[in-house]
């Protein structure tokens, strides 16, 4: 997939805006991070993937209503232009519950707030299928034990969950693209 590719399913318009080419053995790969605009009737949103101002200040960006943070919410200098740029009306964060890497950044959750949309962003934790991939070493998620459809989900989302709340039960795989079109008041499409 390369810049210039797109895809559509019904309304859903997908246009790859990054990479403009396969990049060299050895390279950042994030340099290398697909970054999709897609656009399902009339709401935009952006994709970054790992892609983060490094590439995006190269691409020819206008507003959306949508930002997926780019690389878990790590600290990105180049941020808050991407933010006066896009002018988003909800970022959605995704990253690992207690990750190694302090994600999202305090730079970046600043950042939304000086953009006035932290109340409505969406930082969601879940896990990496660790219990296969880290206790057991195995090579992916896709083998066929129960524990590797089950993650840990923890949303924080202000505008939609005020107050803290637990429930005790583990959420699938299956569960995640549902449960985000719900807290953005989205409605799933039947195909």
């Amino acid at each position: 997939i390369l810049a210039g590719d797109a895809f559509r399913l019904c309304r859903l318009r997908l246009d790859v805006l990054w990479p403009d080419d396969a990049g060299l053995p050895g390279e950042d790969p994030n340099l290398n991070a697909t970054v999709i605009h897609a656009r399902f009737g009339e709401t935009d949103a952006l994709l970054t993937a790992d892609a983060e101002s490094d590439v995006t200040r190269q691409l020819s960006l206008g507003s959306v209503e949508i930002l997926k943070v780019a690389h878990h919410g790590s600290e990105d200098p180049g941020l808050p232009e991407l933010l006066r740029v896009l002018r988003p009306r909800v970022a959605v964060i995704s990253v690992g519950e207690g990750n190694d890497y302090d994600h999202p950044r305090p730079e970046t959750i600043g950042a939304l707030d000086d953009a006035g949309i932290l109340e409505d962003t969406m930082v969601v934790f879940t896990s990496d299928n660790g219990l296969l991939l880290g206790e057991h070493g195995l090579v992916g998620k896709v083998v066929p034990y129960e524990e590797s459809i089950r993650v840990p989900f923890v949303v924080r989302f202000d505008a939609m969950i005020p107050a803290p709340r637990t429930d005790e039960r583990l959420a699938l795989n299956i569960d995640l693209a549902p449960t985000f079109a719900k807290l953005g008041t989205a409605k799933v499409p039947d195909f």
